[in-house]
């Protein structure tokens, strides 16, 4: 018996697979945005509540002077 071998050319447009990888680094950047901005918004809020907890000891920090 002869062995015959089979040969498949696939035809994949290098134009499809740069789309496609262009693509996922879309998503995963705009996934990293989100993320930074959510982190953003905690990180001021996180700031604001130490400024408050800040001014609220001062306020109420009573000073005793001593001759």
């Amino acid at each position: 018996m002869l062995g015959h071998i089979v040969v498949i050319t696939l035809k994949i447009k290098p134009e499809r697979i740069m789309v496609k990888h262009s693509d996922e680094k879309l998503k995963k950047a705009e996934a990293r945005i989100a993320f930074l901005e959510a982190e953003l918004a905690f990180l001021k809020k996180l700031d604001e509540l130490e400024r408050r907890r800040y001014r609220s000891s001062v306020n109420t920090t009573r000073y005793i002077q001593t001759d």
